[in-house]
């Protein structure tokens, strides 16, 4: 070998090298691209979680309190219903 053929195949080698570099380097580029879209796209799903998380906790507390609301309302009307048999009763038998 002589040295031009050797300086030749060390700069094949060095342009080769680049190249590989170079695309190397795009693909590192494309993935942390890639990587910063997933991760604001994690971000907002996060976001919106909790959001329809709060969401949720306040519906079900809304409910709790209209729950809470049926039951007294319909102890108050067993409870009128009994005093109004009752009055019922003691006027049939004062009458």
């Amino acid at each position: 070998m002589t040295f031009e053929h050797v300086e030749e195949v060390c700069l094949s080698n060095i342009k080769l090298c680049l190249c590989r570099a170079g695309k190397l380097h795009r693909h590192i580029v494309q993935l942390q691209f890639s990587e910063a879209t997933a991760v604001r796209h994690l971000e907002a799903a996060q976001k919106k979680l909790t959001r329809l998380e709060a969401q949720l906790l306040r519906r079900e507390q809304n409910m709790d309190e209209k729950d809470r609301t049926i039951y007294h309302n319909r102890l108050e009307a067993r409870n009128k219903v009994h005093h109004l048999k009752h009055t019922i009763q003691v006027s049939f038998r004062y009458y």
